[in-house]
């Protein structure tokens, strides 16, 4: 005990135990004395002969009229002990600490070695609150006798698998059982003969990413059924410079795939400019390159008529990482239907206009002089119509017979013009036939101007003879009309007729007039050019030719009613096509005319 026993020896027990536990030995050791009781005490204290702390275990019993105590050093074990106890006390501790769920099982066999329970040798505070139970509740209890049944769960068979196999499982569940309700990862291991399992509850995690998987599902399936074409671009850059060289398809929807044709999401991984060069000219890409750059969304009715692709969409495209989501919607139809309601509008303006035009000159110009000869030739009858020669009073009657007939007509002609009635039906006209009759009918012009006069293979189309023929004549007529008497060189009037088909992206050319690009995708134009070399016109009255009672020369010049190439014009809107001209002074002329076919 840290005395040297020479020194012990002789001494009093109260000189070497003073202390009030010594005092209480003390007590307990007269009591051995007196009854011949023995008992035990455990020493701690400090060893003077190393300074370390030191456990003993004394043994006190009688022996004759005095005690012999027996003392044994056992700071060894208790040292031992005491690591283990804090051992033990640490891994509680980390095991308490720990987000998973602690439970360490060992297995409960049945007479027959089958595994029928198994029993709780750990678990930690998680597991323990999780459950409603202690953790001293929980330690040495089979599971049965907390969870009745729950051999029925799949937790009692993994666990009897992992222990039979010593292979490791782990797998994720739901779990609605004894009052806990959730989503658990769980991780079973074999530990000796018994099962370690560790769990997590990850039921925030699992209901967002069934939320999200949800959305997922959502989303894909607008997509998918979406009526909108919808394709998402991935910018390639160049290496060196970093700048967009290209765009690759990174997603399509099934009806990009149906406009493309391209099924299945044949266009992704494909290179825009490299399957669609195109892209490069009408402004596709531009946009693309723009959009990735200023992160601004565009959006435009995009006219498309490559690759197969003939229509007109109302195109979105909005920034996506490092790429675009381009959207669109077909709305060919209603562009086809606005453009109609377009063309009808400016054909009922066209139309007011030139009644309002014809109706003022036809009750002002025209309706006054004749209503002056008419007066005159009244007055002609009454006054001197006594004195007058049969010849001459039939002259006045003649005279007020035409002047009637010419009021009548102003009168129908106005009428005609409010009506502004396209023909019934069309049916096919050959244009060669009809241009023949023309010359043949303008033969005596042709003669006396000493034109030459020629037509190239002209084609059939669907029309009325008769417009048709009031549309042709009067641009023959003008032509051989226009080139003057009065010519400075020696060449005579010639005047040509030619034809060509324009379809798709032809009718896109320039100077082909605007409302012909604005029909049908698929829709096929003739057009019939009427050249000559004729004294021309300026272009910037070009507008102005095509008016009713519109003249760019006095009477005295040239003949005419100044109603010809508006007629014209009015012959070719009532056939679905257009007319325009090219021309320069002392030139010649080039009327051009479009007709459906």
């Amino acid at each position: 005990m840290g005395s040297i026993p020479a020194v012990v020896t002789g001494k009093l027990y109260s000189e070497l135990f003073c202390t009030i536990q010594d005092v209480e030995r003390y007590q307990k050791t007269l009591a051995v004395v007196k009854t011949g009781m023995p008992f035990r005490y455990e020493i701690k204290q400090v060893s003077t002969r190393d300074g370390e702390l030191h456990w003993y275990d004394v043994f006190v019993q009688k022996l004759d009229d005095g005690v012999v105590m027996t003392v044994m050093d056992m700071s060894g074990r208790k040292r031992a002990e005491l690591n283990a106890s804090r051992q033990t006390a640490l891994l509680q501790n980390v095991v308490d600490q720990s987000p998973a769920g602690v439970v360490l099982t060992e297995p409960i066999y049945n007479a027959s070695g089958h595994i029928v329970d198994f029993r709780y040798q750990l678990t930690n505070k998680l597991n323990a609150e999780l459950t409603g139970y202690t953790i001293e509740q929980m330690v040495g209890q089979p599971i049965s006798a907390l969870f009745p049944g729950w051999q029925q769960l799949s937790l009692f068979e993994s666990m009897v698998s992992v222990l039979q196999t010593g292979e490791p499982r782990q797998y994720t569940e739901e779990y609605n059982n004894y009052g806990v309700k959730g989503w658990f990862e769980y991780y079973f291991v074999k530990m000796e003969d018994a099962v370690l399992l560790m769990f997590l509850d990850v039921t925030r995690l699992k209901t967002a990413q069934v939320a999200q998987q949800q959305q997922a599902d959502l989303l894909q399936n607008v997509v998918r059924n979406s009526p909108t074409g919808i394709v998402l671009y991935e910018a390639v850059r160049d290496a060196e410079t970093g700048h967009i060289i290209d765009f690759i398809h990174a997603l399509s929807n099934p009806t990009n795939d149906n406009v493309t044709g391209r099924p299945n999401g044949g266009v992704v991984g494909l290179q825009v400019l490299e399957y669609y060069p195109t892209n490069r000219t009408n402004g596709h890409f531009d946009i693309l390159i723009e959009v990735v750059e200023t992160g601004q969304p565009q959006r435009q009715l995009l006219d498309y008529r490559a690759h197969g692709i003939n229509g007109w969409y109302d195109a979105q495209y909005v920034k996506q990482g490092d790429g675009v989501l381009f959207t669109y919607l077909d709305v060919t139809e209603s562009q086809l239907y606005r453009s109609q309601l377009e063309m009808a509008n400016r054909e009922l303006k066209r139309s007011n206009d030139n009644l309002q035009q014809f109706a003022y000159v036809a009750s002002h110009d025209l309706q006054e002089p004749l209503r002056k000869i008419q007066s005159f030739g009244n007055l002609l009858q009454i006054q001197a119509g006594a004195g007058l020669g049969e010849t001459a009073r039939d002259y006045i009657t003649r005279m007020q017979q035409s002047a009637e007939r010419m009021s009548l007509l102003i009168k129908d002609l106005l009428s005609y013009s409010r009506l502004s009635v396209q023909p019934d039906q069309h049916e096919p006209v050959s244009l060669a036939e009809l241009i023949s009759d023309i010359f043949d009918d303008l033969g005596i012009v042709i003669e006396q101007t000493q034109a030459t006069v020629s037509a190239g293979d002209l084609p059939v189309v669907l029309g009325n003879q008769l417009q048709l023929y009031q549309l042709f004549q009067n641009l023959v007529s003008n032509a051989l009309k226009f080139s003057s008497i009065d010519r400075t060189d020696a060449s005579a009037p010639t005047v040509s007729i030619t034809a060509r088909k324009l379809s798709g992206p032809a009718l896109l050319e320039p100077g082909i007039p605007l409302e012909l690009s604005t029909g049908s995708v698929d829709q096929c134009f003739q057009e019939i050019s009427i050249q000559d070399n004729g004294i021309g016109f300026d272009e910037k009255y070009l507008d102005r030719i095509f008016q009713v009672f519109q003249r760019l020369h006095g009477k005295s010049q040239f003949a005419g009613s100044g109603v010809g190439l508006a007629i014209c014009k009015k012959v070719v809107e009532n056939h679905g096509g257009a007319i325009t001209a090219t021309s320069q002074l002392g030139k010649g002329a080039t009327f051009r005319v479009y007709l459906p076919g």
